[in-house]
Parts: structure tokens; C-alpha cells; sequence
């Protein structure tokens, strides 16, 4: 949400349009308003596997229970799984009050989670779903048939979605826990992470002229002749070329609470944003049909990343 209050800001305007419940915890306080929400995809992945994540938010939640379902798989494992914490709560008394849904088709996908929850005699389950929400993708969920109970609107509201609006996403996501890589895997291939703490590295020419950028393992170290393969679609692979040059991209500038170095003056940003700008390949500037700059994974990424994946592939069978 734009600007240092626009979180608060939108909370207690949507409670005047109606909507008397909030995912803010600061806008619960200071508004009186109800505390509203679920957990992060983040909860899920510190377990060691989704039902024990879940298990383990039902020993803190066991009377207001929404459990998101899409880190892995929604009907293949999540639903499944919250199907079990809802049996497991009626023997003890209790009952599921919802999942979430946030990801792929949601029409789709609540017709079949409520098919599974009405089938496992859990009819009074709620869905709930979020992902970019308005009215318009409301509206077309309603008139495709959809099942959902709830919506949870939140970056389109709170950033005026639209002409003139609109909003850079970033959504925090858990990658590594303890020296463990972690991924999350779900039937939107744009929410997909990639595994394991990295670094990125810029691969430019003798005349330092840009080529692209290589995702890779912190530990990784390419090569002239290396394969790096398209993060989106692994099938699309190419080889550095040689006389290429490597460049690290990031930089610490925090470290425990401290500047790591003194701030740089503007014009010296501005100096090197014009000398980036003139390093990107020819065409990447048109502003019709531009060509797309290429980012890339290492070999050892693209490789960690199918051995995950491939593990959670058995663990569903």
C-alpha cells in the first residue's frame, strides 16, 4: 500500500464501505476492529511437511481455523490434508472454520475442494479465497460457478487498481530454514520459488555490454560454456558464451541494524543508471514490443530445483 500509513488508511475506509474486519493488526488496534486472516505460505514451508504444518497451527487456532492449501498442491495435498485436521478436531470437539484458496483457477478449484469437504461430511467448511481480488474477477468467479464463502481483498483495494493505479507485487517467500533449502510449489507457475539462499550475477561482454542475468546458488561459481536454463520453461536452455565478463549485483548495505557504508550521493546513482541503461542490449528501450532482457537459473539451481520437486512428486504418491 503506498505511502507509511496507506495499510491504516485502507482499513478503516473499507470498514466505512462495509467491509468491518482487517488482516491489519495495527489497524485492529488503533480501529477496534476485528482481527481477521489466515497463515503465511511461509508456516507451511518451515515444516517438514504441510499436514504437520497444519497440525501444529490447529494447536494454536483450534476455535478459528482457516488453513491455506496451495503451497504444494491444492487438490493433490492441501485439501486432502485440511480434510484430516478437520476430522482430527471433531474427535476432540472442535471443527475446521475454512481454507484459503490463493492461486490457479479459484472458480475451478472451490467447485472441487467443496466436492471433496461435502463428500468427507464436512459441509459447513468455508472457502475462502484472495490472489489480486476486485470486483470484476468477484463478479466472474460468481458467474463461473464458483463455491467461495469469503473473499479477501487486499492490493487492489488498497492501491486503487486501474487507470492511473496499479502496484508492484512482492510477496515475501521462505527459501531456506536452517541451511535447508525450501520451495513452493503450486498450480500457478508465477508463484513458484526457486530453493536455496542465492546471489545474482550479470554476464556482460568484452565491451561491457549486458547479455543477462544468472540467478544461482550462493555457492555457485559459473563458467564460460556453462548451461543456464529459462526459470519459467526448463526446456528453453543456452550456454554462456566465452570472453563473457561476471559481475555480483547485490550488495550488503544493513548488517545487524547498521549501514555498511556511508549513503551515495544522487548524482552518483544517476551516473550509473545512465551507464546501465546504455549497456542493455539494443531494443530493450522500444517502447512497443521491446525485447525482453534475459534472466536466467544456474545448472546447479535448475538441478536442486527438480530434486525438490521431485520429492514432493513421491511424497504424494
Amino acid at each position: 500500500a503506498q505511502g507509511p500509513d496507506g495499510g491504516l488508511s485502507c482499513s478503516r475506509a473499507a470498514c466505512v464501505g462495509g467491509i468491518c474486519s482487517t488482516s491489519n493488526v495495527l489497524a485492529g488496534m488503533m480501529y477496534g476492529l476485528p482481527l481477521k486472516g489466515t497463515h503465511a505460505h511461509s508456516w507451511v514451508m518451515s515444516f517438514s511437511d504441510e499436514l504437520t504444518a497444519f497440525r501444529a497451527y490447529a494447536q494454536i487456532f483450534p476455535d478459528n481455523l482457516i488453513l491455506l492449501v496451495d503451497t504444494y498442491d491444492t487438490l493433490k495435498s492441501g485439501v486432502p490434508n485440511a480434510i484430516t485436521i478437520a476430522r482430527e478436531l471433531k474427535k476432540k470437539g472442535r471443527q475446521l472454520l475454512g481454507i484459503r484458496l490463493d492461486s490457479g483457477d479459484l472458480a475451478f478449484l472451490s467447485r472441487e475442494a467443496r466436492k471433496l469437504f461435502d463428500n468427507a461430511g464436512f459441509p459447513e467448511v468455508k472457502i475462502l479465497a484472495s490472489n489480486d481480488l476486485d470486483e470484476f474477477v468477484i463478479d466472474a468467479i460468481k458467474n463461473d460457478n464458483g463455491r467461495i464463502d469469503m473473499y479477501g481483498v487486499g492490493t487492489r483495494l488498497a492501491t486503487c487498481s486501474g487507470i492511473g493505479g496499479g502496484a508492484l507485487g512482492g510477496v515475501y517467500k521462505l527459501v531456506e530454514l536452517n541451511g535447508l533449502p525450501k520451495l513452493k510449489l503450486t498450480s500457478d507457475s508465477s508463484k513458484t520459488t526457486l530453493p536455496g539462499k542465492k546471489k545474482v550475477l550479470r554476464v556482460s561482454d568484452a565491451n561491457g555490454c549486458m547479455i543477462q542475468d544468472i540467478v544461482c546458488l550462493e555457492q555457485d561459481e559459473p563458467h564460460y560454456g556453462d548451461t543456464v536454463f529459462d526459470p519459467v520453461n526448463p526446456l528453453r536452455y543456452t550456454r554462456l558464451p566465452d570472453l563473457t565478463q561476471f559481475s555480483e549485483l547485490r550488495q550488503v548495505v544493513m548488517k545487524n541494524g547498521k549501514r555498511t557504508a556511508p549513503p551515495e550521493p544522487l548524482a552518483v546513482m544517476t551516473e550509473r543508471c545512465q551507464k546501465q541503461l546504455a549497456a542493455l542490449p539494443q531494443g530493450c528501450l522500444r517502447l512497443i514490443n521491446p525485447h525482453r532482457y534475459k534472466v536466467s537459473v544456474s545448472v546447479q539451481l535448475h538441478e536442486l530445483r527438480d530434486r525438490m520437486i521431485g520429492h514432493f512428486s513421491e511424497q504424494e504418491h
